[in-house]
């Protein structure tokens, strides 16, 4: 869903640049807080071995200060690469719905 926001945000916006990326898997951030079970003990196993927020950082630094990547728009990245998504995040019909849907949710993105 990353993906897809970050799509239909680019089509909603001119003359802003807009990306999405992925951090990975990284370690420290308290976001299997709350698993339980086989999902816990895996959350847990990774914590040891992931690597710290400033990795995860990365990606969205460069996308922010990199001039490589100035006036690229609408693109997701993976360790500082853009690649390409599954099909099903880039359908426009999907991504219109999941905009409209999160706007409903937080009473938020109004006249985009």
């Amino acid at each position: 869903m990353n993906a897809m926001f970050g799509y239909e945000l680019a089509r909603r916006v001119k003359g802003i640049t807009v990306n999405a990326m992925h951090p990975g898997i990284i370690g420290g951030t308290g976001l299997g807080r709350n698993a339980r079970g086989a999902l816990k003990k895996l959350g847990e196993e990774l914590a040891e071995t992931a690597p710290g927020p400033e990795v995860g950082a990365d990606t969205a630094v460069w996308l922010a200060t990199a001039s490589e990547v100035d006036g690229e728009t609408g693109g997701f990245y993976v360790n500082r690469r853009r690649v390409r998504t599954a099909e099903h995040t880039r359908d426009r019909e999907r991504c219109g719905r999941l905009w409209r849907e999160s706007a409903q949710l937080v009473g938020s993105f109004e006249g985009w």
